[in-house]
């Protein structure tokens, strides 16, 4: 298994650009001189992350491009999906939803197939905050809930705190009070304790 694409997310994703811009170029130049497409692949993939996580949307939005053009080389795999998971957060979070649907419901696809149960739920959350999925999914004992609220609310489940789950969904912290606020009030509770019984954890 490459182990820099790996450690190069993790250190995007936790705010350590720059230790995970060293752990990428090697890999990126390693991939270029092989040609490998499934590496390029990867590759880009690591690039459109850092790029969003630099404040460069164009520059992110070009690597995650490039990544899915080096995928169409191959048959439809698991680096695609997570191209298409991470390319449609981005879109998401950059304001084209319409965009976004596409690319996430081609990774929900693959997802649903390999039953990857983690990358799925993402997804659904995804394409919740798209205004593309039921606010009243099975789990939910409780009608009435936007799949803003139940997002939220979800997150709020998992043990997370306000502020965590803002940076989450690069949201403001007042927001995430007020959907969580609107979540209890319709679930009937009044606090987060209150919300174990009421959602399914695996929703």
């Amino acid at each position: 298994m490459a182990w820099r694409p790996v450690l190069s997310e993790a250190l995007t994703r936790v705010g350590r650009k720059e230790e995970a811009l060293d752990v990428l170029v090697p890999y990126e130049n390693g991939a270029a001189e092989r040609r490998r497409w499934l590496e390029q692949a990867s590759a880009a993939r690591c690039r459109g992350l850092l790029e969003e996580a630099y404040g460069n949307p164009e520059a992110a939005d070009h690597a995650f491009r490039t990544g899915l053009q080096h995928c169409r080389q191959g048959e439809p795999c698991w680096q695609e999906a997570l191209l298409h998971l991470s390319y449609g957060t981005f879109l998401r979070r950059t304001g084209r939803r319409k965009k976004a649907i596409v690319e996430l419901e081609a990774a929900h696809r693959t997802f649903f197939r390999l039953q990857a149960t983690p990358y799925l739920e993402r997804c659904t959350r995804e394409l919740a905050l798209c205004g593309r999925v039921s606010a009243r999914p099975s789990g939910v004992r409780h009608a009435g809930l936007t799949a803003q609220e139940l997002t939220v609310a979800r997150l709020a489940l998992q043990g997370l705190s306000n502020r965590e789950i803002a940076r989450e969904l690069v949201l403001s912290v007042k927001t995430i009070e007020y959907h969580l606020a609107n979540a209890y009030t319709k679930l009937g509770i009044t606090s987060r304790m209150g919300l174990i019984g009421k959602l399914d954890e695996e929703t």
